[in-house]
């Protein structure tokens, strides 16, 4: 028996939170990719007689999407006996293949599928009857919890199972050194890199030797370049895209972590940002927004600082106030850290993943 992990595009396979849930299904699982109803898995190739016998049933009436059928075949032959959909319209596009062949579907939810306008206005209805369907819908935050019951969702149905990091950033030493501020992210609106940059020019008037490294890339990328360079803020350094290992390394050389997360003109915004849980987990401590799953995990004062959304004054009060007192950076550190401790063994995602993958040996 098999656990199908489904996503839209082979190269989600490398975002952090999906990469986590193959890792955790362990060598049973297997992942599936295409489109919103995912058909092509590494080493499969629809074959021409495939196609024929596809076509034949459509001309009996036996078969009517392409891909429903091509799903269908493609769980049946690899003995899967359930489907883990990485976003809410792929749990729709996987129902009909789930159905005809009794197979449990379960429908993990992040963010922009439970809150952009566009997603909603198109897949309300198909939701409702997802909702129904599914075994269980995982939701990343209470506030997206709330909105998936808005949505129709039995709140029975579902299971908060935030983006959690990887154990090895509990190994990290916080240096608790230096003026250095770290953002990782996309250049995309729902991640305000813009506000970062003009919070952190106000920094500069109060602590003129910090320092701001960017991670990430995205269609805001060249905007906040010309930003930075109109506006003539230094020390500045956008690195683009970066690995795992080195945005772990850069935190482990970094003062403070700030992310300014918004909720986007279209609606999307964020679950429970990987980063931001990694940051804690290594002792960064972080300045951040009271925006999603981002207020789940930080409690204001105590293991971080968060402000209002759009409110850069308030963002670099925050971070001057923490690069002018080395104990309370340290004092959050550890509180940080051991919220995010606490939190895994509280929430349990490695016990329910092992649950699965032994459910579905």
């Amino acid at each position: 028996m098999t656990v199908a992990v489904l996503v839209a595009s082979n190269n989600q396979v490398s975002e952090t939170f999906v990469r986590r849930h193959i890792d955790m299904l362990g060598e049973n699982c297997i992942v599936i990719h295409g489109g919103s109803t995912p058909f092509r898995m590494d080493g499969f190739e629809p074959s021409i007689t495939h196609k024929l016998a596809y076509r034949a049933k459509k001309v009996l009436g036996i078969a009517n999407d392409y891909y429903d059928y091509t799903l269908a075949h493609l769980l049946k032959s690899q003995n899967v006996t359930c489907c883990f959909a990485e976003f809410g319209p792929i749990g729709v596009g996987a129902m009909n293949a789930c159905e005809k062949l009794g197979i449990d579907l379960i429908v993990h939810f992040h963010g922009y599928d439970a809150f952009k306008y566009d997603v909603i206005d198109h897949y309300k209805d198909k939701y409702a009857r997802l909702f129904t369907f599914a075994k269980s819908v995982i939701s990343v935050s209470t506030s997206m919890t709330e909105q998936l019951v808005s949505l129709g969702c039995n709140p029975d149905k579902i299971k908060y199972l935030p983006c959690l990091p990887y154990n090895g950033f509990s190994n990290h030493q916080y240096q608790n050194s230096g003026q250095h501020l770290l953002t990782v992210g996309r250049f995309v609106e729902k991640k305000a890199p813009w506000l970062t940059l003009l919070a952190f020019q106000k920094v500069l008037q109060q602590c003129p030797d910090a320092s701001l490294t960017m991670v990430g890339d995205g269609p805001l990328l060249p905007v906040c370049k010309s930003l930075c360079d109109d506006l003539a803020i230094p020390n500045v350094r956008f690195l683009g895209a970066k690995s795992h290992d080195d945005v772990a390394t850069l935190m482990q050389e970094a003062t403070i972590y700030v992310q300014h997360s918004v909720v986007s003109s279209d609606g999307d915004r964020e679950g429970t940002p990987v980063s931001v849980s990694e940051a804690m987990l290594g002792g960064l401590p972080v300045v951040s927004t009271r925006h999603q799953g981002i207020a789940d995990l930080i409690q204001d004062g105590e293991t971080g600082f968060v402000v209002d959304e759009h409110d850069t004054s308030a963002m670099a009060a925050k971070i001057v106030t923490l690069l002018n007192d080395e104990a309370l950076r340290l004092t959050l550190s550890v509180a940080a850290k051991q919220s995010i401790e606490a939190l895994k063994q509280m929430i349990g995602e490695e016990a329910y993943f092992a649950s699965l993958r032994q459910q579905h040996a």
